[in-house]
Order: structure tokens, then C-alpha cells, then sequence
């Protein structure tokens, strides 16, 4: 073959080349593609993942989830919504929707206060049976025992201080539930448990939170959210309910999956009128519309 024969053959096999590459590149972006057409098979979804840079999914891998699509449908799940879903085996993000907007913490805080006692030792047996309990049946009396010996608002401003929150104690010293907390920070205390405790004070904490009974110490239904939300997962949960100040709060988070895999973190506001059973009732509705990331 001539060489300007060649040259062209050669220009013709890469023009065409690159053209395959923009067809799968353009395959690969979301917008104005049906979400029939984004559900592609594994070797697609390798081939997304090369032209994106990332490393593809393995072939056993379910179809690619619309991340943008659980977002929207969280978003519509109550009148004020922040979410977080956070794979701890790829330290990455799946979700995170309002990270960073602050709710009354509620029973929420009970993590911190947890985390405060066991960093200030010696912390004996009937001590540690108290944290269990105040955990798992989320015990507002013991909290509130804590809470006064830890002097109040400062247990708040130490933990942020030692864990790098953004979390704020209440203006009145003695309403512990009414600690400004983020989803973001919520997260944070987690990954602390999970990695940075002492064995012995992690399995303390997560051994209650595994533990949750459905009726929590004040007679409420606890298991709203990722309990009834994601069914069939092993779970390791804090839960938060109040209301005050105009708004009722339903909060579910915790550990989910194998081996604790994924943190998951829901919080939701509405207006007061809303009333806690509608508000749990959000909360689980938009809890299971995370189960399409929990691989």
C-alpha cells in the first residue's frame, strides 16, 4: 500500500476510534439520558468507569444507581431534610444531601455524652451498664444525670473541641436535646467509634446501639427509619425524636450492613403541627429510598 493510502487509513481507523470513545463518554453522563438507558450492564459501566478514570465495578455489580434520583425523592420526604450515606470500605461519599445544616440534636446528643464520660476514666461497671442503658432504650433520665455531672453545655464544647464539630451546646444549659448538631458531624462521631475508640468502650456503644428495643424508655416506637426503613440489614442505630421551639425533629442514624459498612445519617424537620407519628412515618419512607446504595 502506498504511503498516502496509509496516512489516511490510519486518520480514518482514529477518527473513528475517537468517536466511539465521545458515543461512550456521552453514555456516560446523566443528564438528558433516561434512566433506562443509565441502567447499563457491567461492561458498560467498566467502560464508563475507564473513560471517567475510576476503577470499573466488578461484573456481580447491580445495575448503576441514580444517586441524583434517591437525592430528589429524599428531598421531598419531609420539609427539611439532610442525608449522608458514607461507604467506610471505600471511604467515599454515595450521599450527601444538606450535610451541613444544623437540627436539634435530640437524643442525638447521647453519643456525645457517651463519648465524654468514657474520656474522662475511671469509668467503673455500674457506669458503663448506665451508658448501655441511656443508648439502647434511650434513657432521658440518665442522659440528663450524665449531662448535669459532665456540666452541661461543656460536654458539647469538648467534644467538638476533641472531634472537629461543628456541633453548638443548647442556650440553656439543662435542654441537652436542643444541641445544634450537623449530619455532617453526626458522621464524624461515628467514624471516631467505629475507629478511633478503645475496643472495649467501642463494643460498649456499639453493643447497645445493635441492641436498640423498639420501645424506647419513654414508651416511643424507636425502630422508625433504618430499622423498618431498610429491612433485613444488621444495623448498629441512634435514634432522635422532639419537638419544641416550632418544629418536630425524627432523626434515625447509625452503622448499617456487614461489618458496619455504611454510615447512614437522616435527619428531618417540620413544622410542629406535623406531629411525630408523620414525622417517623417521613423518616422511614425516605430511610428505604437509601437501600438502592447499600450495595
Amino acid at each position: 500500500m502506498e504511503l498516502g493510502s496509509s496516512m489516511v487509513g490510519l486518520r480514518n481507523c482514529v477518527g473513528l476510534a475517537l468517536a466511539v470513545v465521545a458515543a461512550m463518554a456521552t453514555a456516560c453522563t446523566p443528564q438528558g439520558v433516561p434512566v433506562s438507558e443509565r441502567q447499563s450492564t457491567s461492561l458498560a459501566q467498566a467502560r464508563c468507569a475507564l473513560i471517567r478514570g475510576s476503577p470499573p465495578r466488578s461484573s456481580s455489580t447491580a445495575p448503576q444507581v441514580d444517586a441524583a434520583a434517591i437525592a430528589a425523592g429524599v428531598r421531598r420526604s419531609a420539609e427539611v431534610v439532610s442525608a449522608i450515606v458514607f461507604d467506610r470500605s471505600a471511604e467515599r461519599y454515595l450521599l450527601a444531601e444538606q450535610p451541613d445544616r444544623h437540627y436539634q440534636s435530640a437524643s442525638l446528643v447521647k453519643l456525645l455524652i457517651a463519648l465524654d464520660v468514657l474520656a474522662r476514666p475511671p469509668v467503673d461497671e455500674p457506669t458503663r451498664a448506665r451508658i448501655g442503658s441511656m443508648l439502647a432504650a434511650s434513657d432521658d433520665a440518665e442522659a440528663s444525670a450524665f449531662w448535669a455531672a459532665g456540666g452541661g453545655g461543656s460536654i458539647v464544647r469538648r467534644m467538638a473541641a476533641e472531634l472537629g464539630l461543628s456541633a453548638t451546646p443548647p442556650a440553656v444549659d439543662g435542654d441537652w436535646g436542643y444541641t445544634m448538631i450537623s449530619a455532617q458531624d453526626v458522621l464524624v462521631v461515628y467514624r471516631h467509634i467505629a475507629v478511633r475508640l478503645a475496643v472495649a468502650d467501642r463494643e460498649l456503644i456499639l453493643s447497645a446501639l445493635r441492641g436498640t428495643p423498639r420501645t424506647a424508655a419513654d414508651g416511643v416506637d424507636q425502630h422508625f427509619g433504618i430499622p423498618d426503613g431498610l429491612p433485613g440489614r444488621p444495623w448498629a442505630i441512634k435514634q432522635g425524636w422532639s419537638s419544641g421551639h416550632g418544629v418536630v425533629s425524627a432523626h434515625s442514624t447509625g452503622l448499617v450492613g456487614t461489618s458496619d459498612r455504611y454510615v447512614v445519617v437522616l435527619m428531618t424537620e417540620h413544622r410542629a403541627a406535623v406531629g411525630f407519628a408523620a414525622a417517623m412515618r417521613a423518616a422511614t419512607d425516605a430511610t428505604g429510598m437509601l437501600a438502592p446504595l447499600l450495595a
